[in-house]
């Protein structure tokens, strides 16, 4: 299976999953996000998982290309900047973070995650795997 396939299809379930999840259980997606605010250590270590996955993600796929599978590169080093912003950079981050408790703000991110998420299930369950 093609590597961009594969990490299409999985990217699609997170986004298509968090994506419903924040839209159906705001109040509980809030108080995850406030448990980061508030304690420092639990951001710490989320940050290191992150720049550890983002690592990863770029390690497997970074490729740069005119069409859709850059997108994957581009989350890729998404979470590798992710990461390194909530360990170099907390208190920016945590402004990042603070700016969900804005219902705008929330909804929209919420459903650019699901829309990612479909866009990137089309392309991936309807390539044919060779």
């Amino acid at each position: 299976m093609n590597v961009t396939l594969l990490l299409a299809e999985i990217f699609a379930i997170y986004f298509i999953v968090t994506g419903i999840y924040m839209l159906l259980n705001r109040q509980h997606a809030l108080s995850h996000i406030n448990v980061m605010l508030e304690k420092e250590h639990v951001l710490w270590l989320i940050s290191f998982f992150t720049v550890f996955l983002g690592s990863v993600l770029i390690c497997i796929h970074n490729i740069w290309v005119l069409g859709w599978p850059v997108i994957i590169t581009l989350l890729a080093w998404m979470t590798l900047a992710k990461g390194i912003g909530g360990i170099f950079a907390p208190a920016s981050f945590k402004k990042t973070l603070f700016m969900y408790q804005n219902n705008v703000f929330y909804y929209v991110v919420s459903i650019c995650m699901l829309a990612l998420g479909l866009f990137l299930a089309i392309k991936a369950y309807l390539t044919i795997h060779i």
